[in-house]
Parts: C-alpha cells; sequence; structure tokens
C-alpha cells in the first residue's frame, strides 16, 4: 500500500515546475507538473499532496490540519486494550 505524505512548500520554481518542500523536517525538491502546466498559485507555507517525487494536489491549511489530527490519532493506536477472544 503507497501512502502520500503532507509537505509545505519552502520555495516554488514555476519555470523548471518543481518546489522545494519541507516533509516532517526533511527538504526535497518535487516535480509540480503533474499540478498541470497552468498550476494553481502556489506560495511558501501552501501545502501540498506529495507521493514518490510529485506533488499531486495543493490543499487548504484546514485540510492539511485535519489530516495531520487523523494521522496522529492513528499513530497513537487504540487508547484502551481491546480483548480478543479465542
Amino acid at each position: 500500500m503507497c501512502l502520500s505524505d503532507l509537505a509545505s512548500i519552502v520555495d516554488y520554481d514555476p519555470e523548471n515546475l518543481t518546489a522545494l518542500v519541507d516533509l516532517d523536517g526533511r527538504q526535497l525538491v518535487v516535480s509540480t507538473i503533474a499540478l498541470g502546466l497552468d498550476p494553481p498559485a502556489l506560495e511558501r507555507g501552501d501545502w501540498l499532496v506529495v507521493h514518490t517525487g510529485f506533488a499531486l494536489e495543493k490543499i487548504s491549511d484546514a485540510d492539511a490540519r485535519q489530516i495531520q489530527t487523523a494521522r496522529d490519532e492513528l499513530s497513537r493506536g487504540p487508547q484502551e486494550e481491546l480483548e480478543c477472544s479465542s
């Protein structure tokens, strides 16, 4: 199973259709070609859905926060132990 990640834009190069992004503290260059040849306006601090080196979608701050909250909750696991019957 493959999962996309959220990354925030550090710098954007519209001529080369690339963006320098911050992905959990790591800076990577991703292609923005999948956003189209006339992509949405991209600025420092915007959130992108990134997969295998490509920005797939620009999302709002609210959506990014909601996704991060859901991922944090999932990574913590169940709050109470589950009983298994044999």
